[in-house]
């Protein structure tokens, strides 16, 4: 087993894990919509009561695009290092050449 090959199964291992974990916290998000409460703190509110009312039904969507966003871009990384550790493993050691 080559040098190239021992990063490209750990460079994968990692990517499996990161897709793992990112698709296990979207389940837990299904299944327990009380976990996505705390992003709430993160959109502020509008202080003022007319304004307040016409943008209360883009609050409650920017509640969930939050933690969609998060995991799209957990799920792009994790995705691109499996690719990453795929190409490292498909890559072909170089022949070695003698010294001229």
């Amino acid at each position: 087993m080559n040098k190239n090959e021992v990063i490209g199964f750990l460079t994968f291992g990692i990517g499996i894990g990161l897709l793992f974990f990112t698709f296990y916290t979207a389940y837990k998000i299904l299944t327990e919509p009380k976990i996505i409460l705390p992003f709430s703190e993160l959109v502020p509110l509008p202080q003022t009561i007319g304004i307040g009312e016409i943008i209360a039904p883009i609050i409650k969507i920017a509640i969930y695009i939050i933690p969609i966003g998060l995991l799209s871009i957990m799920g792009s990384i994790g995705g691109r290092i499996v690719k990453y550790g795929i190409v490292l493993l498909r890559a072909k050691k170089e022949p070695k050449t003698s010294g001229n």
